[in-house]
């Protein structure tokens, strides 16, 4: 799939979904469960698996300890 199909699908544009693929985006839960959906995996799953990428990265880390 690419890019451009993904985003008619999300309603979002090519270029949101090259920064979600880059880790920069922030999908909304509805985007989750349409991602899910699309993917064929838990919203859940997607989420967990997002945030072991950015802590195995050292980017979660960062990101929790700006708010301390």
């Amino acid at each position: 799939m690419t890019q451009v199909e993904l985003a008619q699908r999300l309603g979002v544009s090519r270029t949101w979904v090259s920064r979600l693929e880059g880790g920069d985006g922030n999908p909304t839960v509805s985007q989750l469960f349409v991602l899910g959906t699309i993917f064929n995996v838990r919203p859940g799953k997607l989420v967990s698996t997002c945030s072991q990428a950015l802590e195995d990265q050292g980017h979660f880390s960062q990101c929790c300890n700006k708010n301390k």
